[in-house]
């Protein structure tokens, strides 16, 4: 189709995380920050400087429905029978969960939806949608632990899956435990679910 032509394979964009969000114990740290179109030019508390090259810079100043708005492209693709991966990566605290996740309601502050609540509403409620099956996997300690799973370890952890199959493509298979929803509250339930049981200390291992 039109619109899985227009999408490219692979896009790399970087999200600015505001740096008035940051708690008071980072704001006498010495570190300059700079955007020039699509480079990102970083000095660190020596003065050294690192440039960075991407698709496109995100501002700390968008909003999530921003961030929706720059990942649809993959979502109707998706939409049109493609695959697609979103993939956050950064130190802990740059607000990758937050991209995703969003933030619940708080002290009379509304919730704010998170990527994967945007996408989920368009897919199974939007043009052309349908209900979907939801899986959650974290990737922990070189571990894939299973979020969405109704068994626990013996330590009352998520199950550890194991990567020893593949199809006929060579693709990875997980047994993973699959949600059909057929509502986006009720795939709104699924995610704060998995959500839930994810590891939410720095990852030191």
């Amino acid at each position: 189709s039109q619109v899985q032509e227009a999408v490219p394979p692979v896009s790399v964009m970087c999200r600015i995380r505001p740096l008035q969000s940051y708690p008071e114990a980072y704001s006498h740290d010495r570190c300059s920050l700079a955007i020039e179109n699509q480079d990102i030019i970083v000095e660190d508390v020596v003065g050294k400087q690192r440039k960075f090259r991407v698709d496109r810079v995100l501002e700390g100043s968008l909003l999530q429905e921003d961030l929706f708005a720059a990942a649809a492209p993959w979502i109707e693709s998706f939409l049109r029978g493609a695959s697609a991966c979103v993939l956050a990566y950064g130190a802990t605290g740059s607000g990758k969960t937050h991209t995703l996740q969003g933030a619940a309601a708080d002290a009379g502050i509304p919730a704010v939806p998170g990527l994967s609540h945007h996408a989920l509403r368009r897919v199974i409620e939007g043009p052309g949608g349908q209900p979907v099956k939801l899986s959650i996997v974290e990737v922990y300690c070189d571990q894939i632990r299973d979020l969405l799973s109704t068994n626990c370890t013996a330590a009352g952890g998520s199950v550890v899956l194991q990567c020893s199959r593949r199809d006929g493509q060579g693709r990875m298979v997980l047994e993973t435990q699959e949600v059909l929803v057929n509502s986006f509250n009720e795939a709104e339930e699924v995610l704060q679910r998995g959500y839930a049981a994810r590891a939410t200390e720095a990852t030191l291992c």
